[in-house]
């Protein structure tokens, strides 16, 4: 029979060090979705710097194109 658990339930019905392990791989699912987040933001600023720097340099040179 296969039973489903709940956080609590699996908490309490887990040894210390198995709940440790599950815990861990939960922080470290948790820091590498951080981290393509903050890659995808800072690859998106960069990108909308970039189109805000080469519209204000037109605006200033005229329609040249860079």
């Amino acid at each position: 029979m296969i039973r489903t658990y709940s956080f609590f339930q699996m908490h309490e019905d887990c040894s210390p060090v198995d709940f440790r392990y599950k815990l861990r791989a939960f922080l470290t699912l948790i820091g590498i979705i951080i981290g393509v987040a903050s890659v995808v933001v800072v690859g998106a600023a960069i990108s909308g710097l970039n189109t805000y720097v080469v519209t204000q340099i037109s605006k200033v040179l005229g329609s040249i194109t860079l």
